[in-house]
């Protein structure tokens, strides 16, 4: 029996941060060691610059990545170009424990944070926000940062 998830999910009026999904790492062939060590492919390389012009704007502090050698590829341009580190967080991996990762963008910490995940994570991210904290969140395109920003109770603006 799976454990429910019950944590408070409205991020704290006035903070930015953004939900990255990892940039095209070509099929899962199965084969040639685990999945986490699959890297970008040419496309998700160049999907990860355009990545960088997108975050620029919420002035990124932190940047957490899953594990996964595709998600943290995916934030290399974009760490180049601030001058930061990228943290691996098990927290955004595929089976993570998502109870801090829904503190962190729940409180004043969140404001800057991009957080680089899979699909599947952004998408129980999101699910478990309040609907005041997204105004639209639809299919994207891989690697497409979905910039959230609370402005106040019940307000928010999405950006992206």
């Amino acid at each position: 029996m799976e454990p429910q998830i019950s944590y408070s999910s409205v991020p704290a009026p006035g903070w930015t941060f953004a939900l990255v999904c990892h940039a095209d790492a070509g099929e899962s062939t199965g084969e040639g060691g685990p999945d986490d060590f699959r890297p970008l492919s040419p496309l998700g390389w160049s999907q990860a610059v355009r990545v960088t012009d997108s975050l620029r704007r919420i002035r990124p502090r932190w940047l957490l990545s899953s594990p996964s050698l595709r998600c943290r590829q995916t934030l290399v341009p974009t760490a180049e170009a601030l001058g930061l580190d990228i943290e691996a967080n098990a927290g955004l991996m595929l089976r993570g424990d998502r109870e801090p990762l829904m503190r962190l963008v729940s409180s004043p910490d969140a404001d800057g944070v991009v957080l680089c995940s899979h699909k599947a994570v952004i998408d129980e991210i999101v699910e478990n926000l309040t609907p005041a904290a997204i105004v639209r969140y639809g299919p994207t395109p891989r690697s497409l940062a979905l910039v959230v920003r609370v402005a106040g109770e019940g307000a928010a603006e999405h950006y992206g």
